[in-house]
């Protein structure tokens, strides 16, 4: 698809629609105008992990084999910057490139390869607009100078991805041009998404899907349709692997699990405020656990091992169970509505208990929307108003995929004394290493796998030190 420039003066009087995240994407040698193969896989990746309202745009520069205009990708890629920011201030932006499109922003980020002195660096004035930048078979990465480590513009927010296979940004034997041709999607792609998902949450990008009102744009900005919300899914495995397993089923990296904890805080009524109802029996404590993907209805393998082991190492106590109910296929937010409608019913009638909360996989993901979701969002209605984190004990959380991007506490510090994250070896739902290895590694994250190493047991001698 060709996208056609904005206008440097663009009407500002009248309210448009606004997309919640643009792509600005430089593609690679003699590509088509546009974003790309690799472009155009990241941002459908993108929108399938956020749920978000991504527009895309074609950077407009030769792409020629020449390899001469990198500057003139990256003015047009500042220019575009501007127009966005200018037109759409609330519109968060990720850059990316792939190829000779991947030095363009080595240009945008004052890293060009060689020192080349055509083009120009973004403005610092512009950075805090920037959500993310990706770049794949970087030329830059093959002479050690990535954006990552070397841009003080965009270091922080950049993943520079590789496929070791590349001669293009990979110096050793076994290089094929194929690698570097066919190799970067969907395995690179989805990776790259998962990671702008991440930084989207700490870029703030907008709470509600769709399109924020914001200044008026020509219609004549042409861009990628949003992706239609209706046929959005979440992960159709057992949550955050970008790779077919053996028996077919695709599996894809749910952070957009995270994409959902992006917006501000809202007003939340003090939790001291909830009357207290009159409750009959109340357990000494309460395991509130998540199963994970296609377990049949209650607390699933793990859940159900975590409650046995703890029972056997908290003697005197008497130890309920709840499962949280949800359908445990992809409706990670109504497992979150109801993990958290029942911890809030629980310190309301049942003030004494001390609650511990658990999740295995999809489950875990459950567990980090409750956890680190600020406020409403995205179908997320009930979060935990202040002072229920009181009432929480601990947190077991098993194959969790926010791993990928650090623990769930980094979104949360709160919790950061009273929950353990368990990651068992390979797995490649929390482990993150070559992607070509995800299929064979599967077997690492099924619930078996967990139980047999001693992770249950490990958790539940964590749990009893905090009952």
């Amino acid at each position: 698809m060709l996208f056609a420039p904005v206008p440097r003066m663009m009407p500002s009087a009248a309210a448009v629609d606004c997309p919640d995240v643009e792509v600005i994407f430089a593609r690679g040698t003699s590509e088509p105008p546009g974003v790309g193969r690799v472009g155009q896989a990241l941002v459908d990746s993108l929108r399938q992990q956020t749920g978000l309202n991504v527009d895309a745009y074609g950077v407009k520069y030769p792409a020629g084999k020449l390899q001469l205009g990198g500057g003139d990708g990256a003015n047009d890629t500042i220019s575009r910057v501007k127009d966005v920011v200018q037109a759409c201030p609330n519109t968060k932006i990720v850059l990316g490139g792939y190829s000779q499109g991947a030095s363009v922003m080595d240009i945008v980020a004052g890293v060009p390869v060689g020192g080349v002195t055509w083009g120009s660096s973004l403005p610092p004035q512009y950075v805090d607009n920037i959500a993310a930048l990706a770049t794949f078979g970087n030329i830059a990465d093959r002479s050690g100078s990535p954006i990552s480590s070397q841009s003080q513009l965009l270091g922080s927010k950049a993943i520079d991805l590789c496929n070791p296979g590349d001669p293009i940004c990979h110096a050793g034997p076994g290089n094929e041009w194929s690698d570097h041709t066919d190799g970067y999607v969907p395995t690179y792609t989805t990776q790259a998404a998962t990671f702008i998902a991440a930084k989207l949450l700490t870029a703030g990008a907008s709470s509600v899907p769709g399109r924020a009102r914001c200044p008026a744009r020509p219609r004549r900005w042409d861009r990628v349709r949003p992706w239609d919300p209706t046929s959005r899914r979440l992960a159709p495995g057992n949550a955050w692997v970008g790779v077919s397993d053996r028996s077919g089923m695709s599996f894809r990296p749910a952070s957009g699990l995270l994409g959902l904890l992006t917006a501000a805080a809202l007003a939340i009524p003090p939790f001291a405020l909830i009357p207290p109802a009159h409750a009959a029996s109340c357990p000494d404590v309460q395991v509130v656990f998540a199963r994970g993907r296609l377990e049949p209805a209650g607390t699933g393998q793990i859940g159900t091992a975590l409650v046995s082991a703890l029972r056997s190492r908290v003697s005197g106590k008497n130890i309920g169970v709840y499962p949280v109910n949800y359908a445990a296929n992809a409706d990670v937010v109504r497992g979150a509505n109801d993990m958290s409608g029942h911890i809030q019913y629980m310190a309301n009638t049942c003030p004494d208990t001390r609650l511990v909360l658990g999740g295995y996989s999809l489950g875990a993901a459950v567990t980090d929307v409750v956890l680190a979701a600020p406020g409403p969002m995205l179908g997320f209605t009930n979060p935990l108003p202040p002072g229920a984190d009181e009432h929480i004990a601990a947190v077991a959380l098993f194959g969790n995929g926010t791993q990928w991007v650090g623990p769930i506490t980094t979104f949360n510090p709160i919790y950061n004394d009273r929950t353990i994250e368990l990651c068992h070896g390979a797995d490649p739902v929390c482990n993150p290493a070559d992607p070509k290895t995800w299929s064979n590694n599967w077997p690492e994250h099924l619930a078996p796998a967990y139980i047999k190493a001693g992770m249950v047991d490990q958790a539940a001698d964590f749990v009893a030190g905090k009952l």
